[in-house]
């Protein structure tokens, strides 16, 4: 039995007030990209991109690039890391086929978040001073 991908646009975070702003593209470390949210309390997180998305972005952009285009059709999926552990990354649809997201979009019809855990993603915003990137 496979397990539902719980995923929704960053569109979508965008419209319910979960983000209000994103940074230009950031490496930590170890090179790995990602970027920091914003919400409307001046919170924020580091939400970093899955592998495929990863490639993409570093071949395609530096460091303080401002990447919000590249994200305009990203989904930010939750994940579980090899301890279980709950996590939320970028994903930008790489095949060769249009994501279902994608296709309802430009179908005029509503996109279902019904599997989304918002709560639990808004949860992952800390105070401003508190954030540091992930190893």
């Amino acid at each position: 039995m496979s397990e539902t991908i719980k995923k929704t646009s960053l569109t979508e975070l965008v419209k319910r007030g979960a983000i209000s702003s994103i940074s230009v593209l950031r490496t930590n470390q170890k090179g790995y990209p990602f970027v920091t949210l914003l919400n409307r309390k001046k919170e924020s997180t580091n939400l970093y991109f899955g592998k495929k998305t990863s490639e993409l972005v570093l071949n395609a952009f530096k460091e303080g690039d401002s990447i919000i285009p590249f994200l305009k059709e990203s989904e930010v999926v939750e994940t579980l890391n090899e301890a279980k552990e709950t996590r939320f990354k970028i994903s930008k649809n790489t095949s060769d086929y249009t994501s279902e997201d994608m296709l309802l979009n430009q179908l005029g019809l509503e996109v279902s978040n019904s599997e989304f855990d918002f709560e639990k993603f808004v949860k992952e915003f800390t105070p401003v001073e508190e954030v540091v990137p992930q190893a």
